[in-house]
């Protein structure tokens, strides 16, 4: 069990932000887990599991994997318009990306203002 905490530091701190000096690489990895959970939002719809529905009818046609992406996207940003929502599994994964983009939002700010007071 103890391995769970290492791992998790190796992970977060040395290759997502080199310990907060890389904003760069942060960015990078925010775009990694955007477009991750945008192919888990999609698959969990191919399986049955969970998906994403467009409470206004879809007026802009988006397929299902352009509109898991839009909704990675508003969820990750924690913009949450509204117009597309989870069912299933797909809510509890929503719930988890809002909260990986508040922290890596907040992972971004403190490695951006640490390169500039460098």
């Amino acid at each position: 069990m103890s391995h769970i905490p290492n791992s998790f530091q190796w992970l977060v701190f040395d290759k997502i932000g080199l310990y907060a000096t890389s904003p760069g690489r942060v960015l990078l990895s925010v775009i990694v887990f955007w477009f991750f959970f945008g192919f888990l939002y999609f698959f969990l719809d191919l399986t049955g599991l969970g998906k994403t529905v467009s409470a206004v009818g879809n007026p802009d046609r988006l397929s299902t994997l352009l509109q898991s992406f839009y909704h990675s996207g508003i969820t990750f940003f924690t913009i949450g318009y509204g117009d597309v929502y989870p069912v299933g599994l797909s809510r509890l994964i929503s719930g988890l990306e809002g909260f990986m983009g508040v922290f890596m939002m907040s992972y971004f700010t403190v490695a951006f203002v640490r390169k500039v007071l460098r």
